[in-house]
């Protein structure tokens, strides 16, 4: 059984069920629109990345106005297994 939240497990099912390989980047509004709230989002993204689930681009920096910190993500070899192994 998986451990991981509702929204990490919602953003492993979205590089699943698109087919997108180990380590093609998803673009953040296309990851962000799974969710009402952007923050629930990054902190699926900080979740899953703490894991080694996902690798995250480059974060924008700070000065820049942007309306969330979602950002680029691709799932990882273990990313894959887990979601294999799970379930999910």
């Amino acid at each position: 059984m998986s451990d991981l939240s509702e929204g990490a497990k919602k953003i492993l099912r979205h590089f699943r069920d698109n087919k997108i390989p180990q380590l093609a980047y998803e673009f953040p509004d296309t990851l962000a629109a799974l969710f009402d709230d952007p923050e629930e989002c990054e902190q699926a993204q900080k979740e899953l990345q703490g894991r080694g689930f996902i690798e995250l681009g480059p974060e924008l920096p700070k000065h820049i106005p942007v309306s969330s910190r979602v950002r680029h993500a691709a799932i990882t070899l273990e990313g894959e297994r887990h979601t294999k192994k799970n379930d999910i």
